[in-house]
């Protein structure tokens, strides 16, 4: 039973950082998003060694229906997989704003006749009449 608590405690120490780290700089900061991405990928991590112990120290009697047990197991592997590439994706975001400020603002300088025509559409099925109103009104609004 010493796997469990270590695994347990490592758990807990990880969502403490998390904690520590959203209450001490809750706004958008990359060494906060470094740290959360960081410590949901030792979670990820701590799952997976725990749940590869418990199925490697298995006996064949103890699993029942073993080919869906291992097809779980692995496809559990290919969708951390999955989780750990986006963790890293979204651990080296850029942000964007003053480029958008910068085009937003060429936009707006430009004369309202050169612009080009947007359409914008709304896919609807069985909406209600109140819905479709707000809708229509807030497309209306737009600049």
């Amino acid at each position: 039973m010493l796997l469990p608590s270590v695994h347990m405690g490592m758990l807990l120490g990880i969502g403490g950082l998390v904690l520590l780290l959203v209450t001490v700089r809750p706004d958008e900061h990359r060494g906060v998003r470094l740290g959360l991405c960081l410590a949901m990928a030792a979670a990820l991590l701590l799952y997976l060694d725990w749940q590869t112990g418990l199925l490697f120290r298995a006996s064949p009697e103890e699993i029942r229906g073993a080919v869906w047990v291992w097809s779980f197991y692995i496809f559990e592997i290919i969708a951390f997989a999955e989780i750990l590439v986006l963790l890293w994706q979204v651990t080296w975001l850029t942000d964007r704003t003053p480029d958008a400020d910068q085009y937003e603002r060429q936009w707006r300088s430009r004369d309202p006749a050169t612009l080009p025509a947007v359409d914008a559409w709304v896919a609807t099925y069985d909406e209600e009449r109140p819905i479709l109103e707000k809708t229509i009104i807030g497309l209306k609004q737009l600049d």
